[in-house]
């Protein structure tokens, strides 16, 4: 079911707006929402993204070096990249701005 849109005349302005707008883009007036719900997108701050890819590099990398040369060097530091990992999921859900 999808809802149809039309053109409106703002109150204000008289510019035309989309009836799916929440406000008018020339004027800023709130146009009439109805029964719209408005849905806020929580971002994820870069760093938090580096500090993940950072880690998938570090655990990747320790894995295929520890495989490839058979040390259990590279295997812990494929762990502290998993436990870095662990740290930027929580870091994500803690801080979520």
């Amino acid at each position: 079911m999808k809802a149809e849109v039309e053109l409106l005349d703002c109150p204000a302005c008289t510019h035309l707006v989309s009836s799916m707008a929440p406000a008018c883009p020339q004027c800023g007036h709130p146009m009439n929402s109805g029964s719209r719900s408005v849905t806020t997108i929580q971002g994820t701050s870069k760093s938090i993204k580096a500090v993940k890819l950072l880690a998938l590099v570090i655990i990747f990398g320790g894995l295929y070096k520890g495989v490839t040369e058979a040390e259990s060097s590279y295997f812990a530091l494929a762990l502290s990249g998993l436990a870095l990992y662990i740290i930027a999921v929580f870091a994500k859900w803690w801080f979520h701005d």
